[in-house]
C-alpha cells in the first residue's frame, strides 16, 4: 500500500465521503491493481444512490445492461456506508449463491484493506467468520442471502424513532436487491419467478428495522413479470421512489456505453436472430414475451442520418373522441423504402384530434393524409380540405373486422423502418405495436389499426415497394 501522510488521509477521507465515484476508483486500484474505466452512467447511478443514502429516496430501481458495473457501484455503497457508520446494517440479496458469495467477500476485502483502516478505523469482529453474515464491532454488518435463501433473522437499517430524528441524519443501512430474478422464471413466469415475487412482498419488506430503510433493485431487465414491474406497480404514486432506466441505446439514439458496447456490438445484439429478444429485454430494457406476438419489428433508422428533403410524406390516422386514442403516423416514401418518422398519439376530443393532425399535416408537408372515415373521420377530412391541405378518407367495410385487417398486414408493417430516437408519444404507440399478441385481441388497438391502414395503402398503390424490399 502507499504510504500517505496524515493530511493526504484527511483529504482522501473527505473526498470518500463526498463523493462514490471517487471512493470506487480509490478502492478498485488498491485492491485490483488496475484503473475503474469510468463513463457518465456510472457517476448518474452514484446521483441517485447518494440520494438513497439521504433519505430523499426510500425506494431506487436501476435497470441497465449487463457488465455495466452495476454490483461494483452497490459494493462501494455498501463498504462506504459502513466506514462512515459502522452501525449500519445491510442486506444484500441476489439470485446467485455465487453472486452472493462474491459480494460478501469483496465487500469484507475493501474494509479490511489497510488503506482503508486508516480512512475510517472499522473493525469487524474476530468471530465472524462466515461469508453470509460478518458484523462489525459497532454493532453494524452485512448479510448476503439468495431470494429463496434464509433471510429472516436479519434487519436492515436501525431501529430508530423517526420522530426524534434531527435533520442530519446518518445513514444507517439499506437492502440491496442485485439481480434477484432468474431470466428463465421470469420469461416462462413459473412458480419459481412467482415465488420470488411473494418473497419481495412478504419476507423482503418485513426485514426493515426502520419504517423508512431503502430498498434499491438493481437488476437487467429479465422479463414482463420481473421484480421492476412488480415495484412499478407498487410504487406507483409514491414520490420518494425513483426508477433510473439505462438502456443501451438512449431516447436521442446515443449508445449507453460506447467504449464496452460500441455500435457494431449493439448492431449485432440488435438484429441476430439469437440475441433479438435479449436485446430488447436485458440490453433494451423494454421486456416483451418471447413469442406469441404480432409484429417482429427488426428495422430502425436514425432520423439525423437521412436526408429526407426529397421524401414524399404520407399520414394515416385513425381518429377517436375521448375514449379510445386518436393515432396519427407519420411515413415517409424515400428510395423505395418506407419510414415511420412521427407520431402522434393521445387521448383528445375531436376539436383537438383536428388541430393535431393539421399541424403534422403542415410540419411534414405530407402529400396524402389517410383518415379512416369512422363516426369522426368524415369531420377530419372535411377539416383538413377547408384548410387547403389534401385529405382522403377510407371507408373500411364492417364485413372485415379489424383483428382480420391487422392479422392480413402484419408481414407488412414488419418491413417498415421506424426511429432509433423516438419521441414520446411515438414510443408509446411503438410498444403498443409490440406487444400486440398474435391473434391481434387487444382492448387497446388504435397504433396497429393506423398503421394498417398505412400499409394496405402503400400495398395497393405502391406494390413495388414491398416487392423489392430488403426485408
Amino acid at each position: 500500500m502507499t504510504n500517505y501522510s496524515r493530511n493526504e488521509l484527511q483529504v482522501l477521507r473527505a473526498m470518500c465521503d463526498e463523493d462514490l465515484i471517487f471512493f470506487t476508483r480509490l478502492f478498485y486500484k488498491e485492491l485490483r491493481g488496475s484503473k475503474f474505466i469510468t463513463n457518465w452512467h456510472h457517476y448518474e447511478i452514484a446521483k441517485y444512490l447518494e440520494k438513497v443514502e439521504t433519505y430523499e429516496l426510500e425506494f431506487l430501481n436501476i435497470a441497465i445492461p449487463p457488465r455495466c458495473s452495476k454490483t461494483e457501484l452497490a459494493i462501494s455503497h455498501v463498504a462506504r456506508s459502513l466506514g462512515i457508520n459502522p452501525s449500519a446494517n445491510f442486506l444484500y440479496i441476489t439470485a446467485s449463491d455465487e453472486l452472493r458469495s462474491e459480494v460478501s467477500t469483496r465487500i469484507r476485502d475493501i474494509i479490511t484493506n489497510p488503506l482503508f483502516k486508516l480512512l475510517y478505523n472499522v473493525e469487524i469482529k474476530k468471530d465472524q467468520s462466515a461469508k453470509n453474515l460478518w458484523r462489525t464491532k459497532s454493532g453494524g454488518g452485512l448479510k448476503t442471502a439468495t431470494i429463496f435463501g434464509q433471510i429472516t433473522g436479519f434487519g436492515a437499517g436501525q431501529m430508530i424513532d423517526n420522530s426524534l430524528i434531527e435533520d442530519i441524519r446518518t445513514f444507517e443501512g439499506s437492502i440491496v436487491l442485485d439481480d434477484i430474478n432468474k431470466i428463465e422464471d421470469t420469461e416462462n413466469n413459473n412458480a419459481n419467478n412467482q415465488k420470488a415475487t411473494r418473497v419481495i412482498f412478504n419476507t423482503i419488506f418485513s426485514r426493515k428495522n426502520s419504517s423508512d430503510t431503502p430498498i434499491i433493485n438493481i437488476q437487467q431487465r429479465a422479463g414482463v413479470t420481473d421484480a421492476t414491474s412488480e415495484f412499478e406497480k407498487h410504487y406507483k404514486d409514491n414520490e420518494k421512489a425513483y426508477f433510473l432506466v439505462l438502456p443501451i441505446v438512449q431516447k436521442d439514439g446515443t449508445l449507453l456505453w460506447q467504449w464496452k458496447y460500441p455500435k457494431e456490438k449493439v448492431e449485432e445484439l440488435k438484429n441476430s436472430p439469437k440475441t433479438k429478444h435479449v436485446f430488447q429485454t436485458q440490453y433494451m430494457q423494454n421486456p416483451k414475451p418471447r413469442e406469441g406476438l404480432m409484429y417482429d419489428i427488426r428495422k430502425f433508422y436514425n432520423e439525423s442520418e437521412i436526408d429526407f428533403s426529397n421524401a414524399l410524406h404520407f399520414t394515416f390516422t385513425d381518429p377517436a373522441n375521448g375514449g379510445d386514442y386518436t393515432c396519427v403516423w407519420v411515413i415517409a416514401l424515400l428510395d423505395r423504402k418506407l419510414y415511420v418518422r412521427d407520431c402522434v398519439y393521445r387521448r383528445c376530443n375531436t376539436k383537438l384530434s383536428k388541430e393535431l393532425l393539421l399541424q403534422v399535416a403542415q410540419k411534414y408537408k405530407s402529400n396524402v393524409n389517410i383518415i379512416e372515415t369512422n363516426k369522426y373521420g368524415t369531420e377530419l377530412v372535411n377539416y383538413l380540405k377547408r384548410s387547403s391541405v389534401q385529405a382522403k378518407g377510407v371507408n373500411v367495410p364492417s364485413s372485415i373486422s379489424k383483428q382480420s385487417r391487422i392479422i392480413h398486414n402484419a408481414e407488412y408493417v414488419n418491413m417498415l423502418y421506424f426511429r432509433n430516437n423516438q419521441p414520446d408519444e411515438y414510443k408509446e404507440a411503438f410498444e403498443v405495436l409490440e406487444s400486440l399478441p398474435a391473434n391481434a385481441k387487444t382492448t387497446n388497438d388504435d397504433s396497429p389499426d393506423a398503421l394498417t391502414l398505412g400499409v394496405d395503402y402503400f400495398k395497393n398503390k405502391f406494390k413495388h415497394i414491398f416487392i423489392v424490399s430488403d426485408a
